[in-house]
């Protein structure tokens, strides 16, 4: 069962400011990119640690993990960028039209990527165990990541070419 937050609480009549959740840790020494990122990695660590350090979610604790979300991240888009160019089928080993192994990889990428935003809670269900302040006039945070993990493969038009980030989703 996932934790209330505050919020929650105070709405149900349940909040106690003894069990009230605070944000502790130490912040994070430096919002300087790790070491060893590719530079698409790079863009998404520049985007989002100062956003999460911001709003008190990112501690020096937290540096491995958001490193691997940025990876996931950058895969992602590199493997959108393979379906992109050579399509959601490719020659197989027989000569036979296969699924492109990209568009499975960009799937099981998709699919970390939001295991690792939950994490940080950028996503809106995760969001909400969090009791941090949202912009009024930004963008989410969720909303940041994925418009940048998919920046790429938007513009390649319609799915049936392989792009839009659902390129491997039967429902489009």
């Amino acid at each position: 069962m996932r934790r209330k937050s505050n919020q929650v609480k105070k709405l149900s009549g349940t909040s106690r400011r003894d069990r009230a959740k605070t944000h502790e840790g130490t912040p994070a020494a430096s919002l300087r990119c790790p070491d060893g990122l590719p530079d698409d990695a790079q863009k998404v660590w520049r985007r989002i640690a100062p956003l999460l350090a911001e709003r008190g979610l990112l501690t020096a604790l937290d540096v491995e993990t958001l490193r691997d979300l940025c990876l996931c991240a950058a895969r992602l888009r590199e493997a959108e960028a393979l379906v992109k160019k050579n399509g959601l089928l490719v020659d197989g080993y027989r000569g036979s039209k296969v699924k492109n192994p990209a568009a499975t990889m960009a799937r099981e990428y998709r699919q970390d990527l939001y295991r690792w935003a939950a994490k940080f809670g950028l996503t809106p269900g995760d969001r909400s165990a969090f009791d941090m302040p949202e912009p009024d006039n930004e963008p989410s945070l969720a909303e940041q990541l994925w418009r940048m993990a998919g920046e790429e493969s938007k513009a390649a038009g319609p799915a049936g070419d392989g792009g839009g980030l659902g390129a491997d989703d039967p429902s489009q």
